[in-house]
């Protein structure tokens, strides 16, 4: 590892299997828990995004950006920040549909399925999602 990474007092291997736990026992699609994310930015700023990212399995972008704002000392989620992550299809994903699952930071998530010709406008949707109740 490179100099600029301090050793980490916590192991990949326990913080894998708290993040096991949770998927086991979460609602369907909530987002992990801040102290869960919490440890796995300490574990990438020791040894690296990518390798603790797969080791995690999390997100890798999800990750870097949680590093990158725990470097400049913002250790949650910025308002306004919204994550794209490519999901494969699932059985009731039809061939052709699109769907797009936003989630905020409250937990709260919106889900939208449409035939895939059709056009979106996520920049707008997601705005709006995120002022719901700021009015």
């Amino acid at each position: 590892m490179g100099s600029r990474h301090r050793r980490s007092s916590i192991q990949p291997r326990s913080v894998r299997a708290r993040i096991e736990r949770w998927r086991a026992t979460r609602a369907k699609r909530s987002p992990m828990p801040e102290p869960l994310w919490d440890a796995a930015v300490e574990l990438a700023q020791a040894e690296g995004i990518y390798p603790i990212a797969r080791a995690l399995a999390v997100n890798y972008q999800t990750l870097k950006c949680r590093v990158a704002m725990a470097s400049n000392g913002n250790s949650r989620t910025p308002a306004g920040f919204v994550e794209l992550t490519p999901m494969p299809a699932k059985g009731s994903v039809s061939r052709g549909e699109l769907v797009l699952e936003l989630s905020s930071g409250d937990g709260a998530t919106l889900t939208i399925r449409l035939p895939s010709e059709r056009e979106l406008d996520v920049e707008r949707l997601a705005e709006a999602f995120l002022r719901r109740g700021h009015r």
